[in-house]
């Protein structure tokens, strides 16, 4: 962005009662687009191209403020004036997700794709397929109702 410096990568560890820990990154710069490592679906769960490279960096170039980032972001978000629904066919075939994610455990490691679940164990590697989600997004649908019930 012109005026405003883009979000350094942010590192962090969460430690649980019962002694396991977690480890996160996040970066803002935007310079490697993370849906490379879920087969090219994005976090709604919708095919995505390669050939999409750089479009979020060369709008947020043209952004002079962090209030108008806000607003630009915003506005693609449910209810904003630019956002657009993923396809039901896009989305009907994979689940989302919120970039890469890898869970670590005794004797497995399990990484969870839009499709599957990857399982690198003692031994071997599998894959686990995942039927298609029948309601995108059912699982905020289903956490409001239980919030109000």
């Amino acid at each position: 962005m012109r005026g405003v410096p883009p979000k350094a990568p942010i590192p962090g560890t969460l430690w649980f009662e019962n002694g396991a820990f977690a480890t996160l990154s996040y970066n803002g710069y935007a310079h490697f687009d993370s849906d490379e490592w879920t087969g090219w679906i994005g976090e709604m769960g919708q095919a995505r191209s390669p050939d999409e490279y750089g479009v979020a960096r060369r709008k947020l170039s043209q952004v002079a403020s962090r209030d108008e980032e806000a607003r630009l972001k915003a506005a693609g978000t449910y209810g904003g004036n630019a956002y657009t629904s993923a396809s039901k066919e896009s989305v009907a075939r994979s689940h989302q997700h919120f970039g890469p994610l890898i869970v670590s455990c005794e004797r497995a490691d399990l990484r969870p794709m839009p499709d599957g679940i990857v399982v690198y164990g003692d031994e071997r590697r599998e894959r686990i397929e995942l039927d298609a989600p029948r309601v995108p997004r059912a699982e905020v649908i289903d956490e409001l109702i239980g919030a109000a019930a």
